[in-house]
C-alpha cells in the first residue's frame, strides 16, 4: 500500500467543521474562539495563509449568536474570503459524470428509506384502536427521527451535497491552498478534483508547532 504524503504548505483551505470538531483530536481549543486564537497565532508566528469562499464565511456567520459577531467578523478580516474563478477552471467529464452517478443512485437510496419506514409505521398501526391526533403525532416521531437519521446518511454522508462545499474544494485547487476538513464527502471529492489535503489532526499539530 501507498503512504499519503502530507506537504507542509503554509496556505490552506478551511471548512467551518474545524471550528466545532472539538471531539476530534484537532487539538487546537474547546471552543471556536479558541481555535480562531490558535490560527490568528500561525499567521503571526508562522507567516501562514488562511482562505475559504464566501458561502463558507456566511455558514460559520450563522453558528454564533449576535453577540458574538464581532470576534468571528474580526477573524474573517484576517483571512481571504474569495471565490474560486470558476469561469477560468475545468472538471474533468468522467468526475462529472461521477457526481451524476452518485446523486442518482443516493436518489433512490433515500426513497426507498422513506418507503421502508413508511411500510413499518403503517403495519404496526394495523388493527389498532382509532387515536387522537396528538396521540397520532406522538405515535410517527419516532418513525420519522429514524427516517430522517437514515435518509440524511443514504443521501449526504460522504457525498458533495453544497455548492459551499465545492467552491471550498475548488478553491484550495486554484491557490495552491492544502484542503482540510472533517467533512467525508468534502475529503473524498477533493480528491477526485485533485486537492491537496491534511487531516485535521496534522492540521492541528502542523499550527501549534513552533515556528
Amino acid at each position: 500500500m501507498g503512504h499519503i504524503r502530507y506537504t507542509m504548505l503554509m496556505k490552506y483551505a478551511i471548512d467551518t467543521n474545524i471550528f466545532f470538531s472539538f471531539q476530534k483530536d484537532i487539538n487546537l481549543g474547546a471552543g471556536p474562539f479558541e481555535v480562531m486564537d490558535a490560527l490568528e497565532g500561525a499567521i503571526q508566528r508562522k507567516g501562514a495563509e488562511f482562505c475559504m469562499p464566501p458561502e463558507i464565511a456566511e455558514e460559520l456567520l450563522t453558528m454564533f449568536e449576535k453577540k458574538d459577531f464581532a470576534r468571528a467578523q474580526q477573524f474573517l478580516a484576517r483571512i481571504t474570503v474569495q471565490s474560486p474563478q470558476l469561469s477560468r477552471m475545468t472538471i474533468p467529464a468522467s468526475v462529472f459524470a461521477q457526481y451524476i452517478s452518485e446523486g442518482r443512485r443516493r436518489s433512490l437510496d433515500g426513497l426507498h428509506v422513506a418507503e421502508e419506514i413508511l411500510e413499518k409505521t403503517t403495519q404496526s398501526s394495523m388493527g389498532q384502536p382509532p387515536q387522537s391526533r396528538m396521540e397520532w403525532q406522538k405515535s410517527l416521531q419516532q418513525p420519522k427521527e429514524a427516517m430522517r437519521a437514515r435518509y440524511r446518511n443514504a443521501t449526504r454522508t460522504g457525498y458533495l451535497d453544497s455548492l459551499a462545499d465545492l467552491q471550498l474544494i475548488l478553491l484550495a485547487v486554484e491557490q495552491g491552498a492544502t484542503l482540510v476538513t472533517e467533512d467525508e464527502g468534502v475529503r473524498t471529492w477533493g480528491r477526485l478534483l485533485g486537492a491537496t489535503e491534511m487531516t485535521g489532526a496534522v492540521f492541528g499539530k502542523s499550527i501549534t508547532q513552533a515556528a
